[in-house]
């Protein structure tokens, strides 16, 4: 699920759906759309943004251990 949020929001952005650093509102609803249609789950945009707060936390720990 985590890959498949990914490559949605890397779309959105390519489309101009991100300003600076963040996602337009518009941008998590599509996603939620499409994952809540692939995967048969209730999803919110609250709950895509938490989960890409999770994955940039994560990822700042990996590049950290990583260097």
């Amino acid at each position: 699920m985590s890959h498949m949020l990914l490559e949605i929001l890397a779309e959105k952005a390519l489309k101009g759906n991100k300003h600076s650093s963040t996602f337009r509102a518009e941008s998590f609803v599509k996603v939620v759309a499409e994952i809540s249609q692939k995967f048969n789950v209730q999803c919110e945009p609250k709950h895509v943004d938490n989960h890409l707060k999770i994955m940039k936390k994560e990822w700042g720990i990996i590049t950290k251990l990583k260097n």
